[in-house]
């Protein structure tokens, strides 16, 4: 529970920094207690009380809060779009999608905001997947078949080597079918980290959490991955249950370096 002297103080400083913006006292400490259930009490008087205050005004579309942020954040996260988009054209309409996830939807993405990093660090995270969601579909596709194609085609692995050849196509439909039933943050957290290279780090600036709660996403998607592949080349190949967990076993070591090797900062 947020202590009513520390609830008046960051209220006070977000009024003070964001003139003309207009959030009452209970809308304000209602959105800081939602956005960070599991802040320790130590943690309050950490927060970036200013752009919590605005990001509540921004989630409720106080007018003077949306012209600031058009003002002051839409230009500051430009460079970010286009780096990430590729193009003018694909940056303003990434910068579009961003507007409409950010602001647009209910309850809207800055209700995830929680205050824990400067808002402008937490907006270039999410800019930088919206523009990777922006890429076509396409190109997504190609992102998982790299992955699957690295794991097939590790040629300094003998064991695999020798397996690859009567169980591709059981392979690729198991691995396409267990990415597919991940849900969607899973999905996420595997591309982004092991394909487009977002270190934990940055990660954890897009959902705003611990890297190491990053970390625990990206472990547990694995395993996800790993089981549900179990399960589907179980259905799909006449082999015995010390056959398949040798199967499972080359391709959980195979995956693992593949994966890695496919970004120079996945590691970091």
């Amino acid at each position: 529970m947020l202590p009513d002297a520390l609830a008046d103080e960051l209220w006070n400083r977000g009024v003070r920094a964001r003139p003309g913006v207009v959030v009452s006292r209970a809308e304000f400490v209602s959105h800081v207690v939602a956005t960070n259930r599991e802040a320790p009490p130590q943690g309050w008087d950490s927060l970036h009380a200013e752009d919590l205050y605005l990001a509540c005004a921004c989630a409720r579309l106080e007018p003077a809060a949306l012209e600031c942020f058009e003002r002051t954040l839409i230009p500051a996260v430009r460079g970010t779009l286009l780096r990430v988009a590729g193009s003018a054209a694909a940056a303003d309409e990434a910068t579009q999608r961003l507007r409409e996830r950010v602001l647009m939807r209910k309850p809207s993405r800055l209700c995830e905001f929680g205050g824990r990093s400067a808002l402008i660090t937490w907006l270039r995270a999410v800019a930088t997947r919206v523009a990777l969601d922006a890429r076509e579909p396409a190109q997504q596709a190609a992102s998982d078949e790299g992955v699957l194609e690295s794991v097939l085609d590790s040629g300094d692995d003998p064991e695999l080597a020798a397996l690859k050849a009567p169980i591709r196509h059981a392979f690729q439909a198991a691995f396409r079918e267990a990415l597919a039933a991940l849900n969607e943050r899973e999905r996420a957290v595997l591309r982004t980290h092991y394909v487009d290279g977002l270190t934990t780090e940055q990660l954890g600036r897009l959902y705003d959490v611990h890297k190491i709660t990053v970390t625990r996403w990206l472990v547990g998607a694995r395993r996800s991955l790993l089981s549900g592949m179990r399960e589907r080349l179980r259905s799909q190949l006449s082999v015995g249950s010390a056959e398949l967990d040798s199967l499972l076993r080359v391709a959980r070591s195979s995956l693992g370096r593949s994966l890695s090797g496919l970004s120079p900062t996945a590691s970091r």
